[in-house]
């Protein structure tokens, strides 16, 4: 009899991680079984403005077309674009061929960097360094352009290093990868702050220390440090985050 397959949360509760949902973005620790407790209070907070910071970033980028060094500057080449029929049906097009990717992402994106969505549904923070320090990226996989073909593969690592292996044809890769070919193609890092958001989480972590200090001496309110735009937005979403 098969063995059920394991949920994420099941997968997480085993390996000892912490994990919650922040705006549609996974907030994870590391395994916590070996972190003393003031650690694991730590790592979860990192986490979870880790995750502030990631919805704040993927709004930004996605929905608002605007990447950590200003306005996207649009997709460059004219050639076309070949999509799988597994992808055709995630993203609800009545064809598997387009002129170019401009064209494309007219007619069936759901925002930038986003044309089945896959890869932002895979957007997470997780501490690290024993809650010192949060990355910012991507787990899991989903169904890509073109996908993996099958073919002969060989073993980089483990016992079976250097021998070949068949890999079989797979519609999905990891969006770690797609975020990865971004970078690689057009020079953009779909997940990097911008210069205003790293100044609000300065803002951020400074009002923090000042709202800590106010609970101490019983104040009703604490002055937020003076910020203008969208760093304010992050630094208010921040502040909330901490206040509940």
């Amino acid at each position: 009899m098969a063995r059920a397959k394991l949920t994420v949360g099941e997968k997480f509760a085993r390996a000892g991680i912490i994990h919650f949902d922040l705006d549609g973005v996974l907030a994870r620790t590391t395994d916590t079984r070996k972190l003393t407790p003031e650690q694991i209070v730590a790592s979860v907070e990192i986490a979870g403005m880790g995750a502030t910071v990631a919805a704040f970033i993927r709004s930004r980028v996605r929905d608002d077309h605007r990447t950590a060094q200003g306005p996207f500057g649009g997709y460059k080449g004219s050639w076309s674009v070949s999509v799988i029929p597994d992808y055709r049906r995630k993203i609800g097009a009545t064809k598997s061929w387009f002129r170019s990717r401009s064209m494309m992402a007219s007619e069936v994106g759901k925002g930038l960097f986003a044309m089945s969505g896959g890869m932002w549904e895979g957007l997470q923070a997780r501490s690290s360094k024993r809650g010192r320090e949060v990355v910012i990226d991507f787990r899991e996989s989903s169904i890509a352009q073109v996908g993996v073909k099958a073919g002969k593969v060989t073993a980089k690592k483990g016992k079976n290093k250097g021998k070949e292996r068949n890999r079989r044809a797979n519609p999905r890769v990891k969006n770690s990868q797609k975020a990865g070919v971004i970078f690689t193609k057009m020079g953009i890092n779909v997940v990097q702050p911008s210069f205003s958001e790293n100044l609000a989480m300065a803002d951020a972590v400074s009002n923090k220390i000042g709202l800590k200090m106010a609970a101490a001496m019983d104040a009703d309110s604490t002055q937020i440090k003076n910020t203008t735009g969208a760093r304010i937005t992050l630094v208010r979403s921040l502040q909330h985050y901490w206040e509940n």
